[in-house]
């Protein structure tokens, strides 16, 4: 006799949760040094939820700055101070209405908002403000019911990497416009 063979569950594809590089060449800074601050603090209670994700926005951000803001003139007394204000996950709980036409079908229970806000500040070794440049960006995304943690992850991974996107293509675009006498050139 022959033992009946369990149907294998087709595996779930692995996701790949690393931040692609953003933006285009680093920016040289006309300054001796760059400082990154992180003034956000992340919490892990709902609604807010940015301490729950695999790679925090603010990890992104401060990841991208040490990497794309370069200080390029060597021992000047000028500071660039990259300033995280916010790196916010929040989530809403929706209503799900329940008739005999929904039994069926699923609808959207969850939806979640992804904040970026950080700002470039240009100082003199005596602490006065010589520029300020400020960028923005979100994105947002639902979760039909029944949503597993899984999917939530992949969900806010595809949010960071859309707000990210989007903030880096601004702020580039704000500094390079605003304070384009402050950038290093060669």
């Amino acid at each position: 006799m022959v033992a009946p063979r369990a149907m294998a569950q087709p595996a779930r594809p692995a996701i790949d949760f690393a931040v692609p590089d953003f933006g285009g060449p680093p920016l040289r800074l006309a300054t001796g040094r760059l400082i990154v601050v992180r003034a956000f603090v992340p919490v892990i209670q709902p609604p807010r939820h940015e301490g729950g994700m695999i790679v925090p926005a603010s990890d992104a951000l401060a990841d991208w700055a040490t990497r794309h803001l370069l200080a390029g003139w060597p021992g000047s007394p000028r500071t660039a101070v990259f300033t995280i204000r916010e790196a916010s996950l929040i989530g809403e709980n929706l209503r799900v209405e329940k008739g005999l036409g929904d039994l069926f079908r699923k609808q959207v229970a969850e939806r979640y908002t992804l904040k970026l806000a950080a700002d470039l500040e240009f100082q003199h070794e005596s602490g006065q403000s010589l520029g300020l440049a400020m960028a923005d960006a979100s994105s947002g995304q639902s979760l039909l019911e029944g949503a597993k943690d899984a999917d939530r992850q992949v969900a806010w991974h595809a949010m960071l990497v859309a707000a990210m996107e989007r903030f880096v293509a601004t702020f580039e675009t704000i500094v390079s416009g605003q304070l384009r006498h402050h950038l290093a050139s060669g």
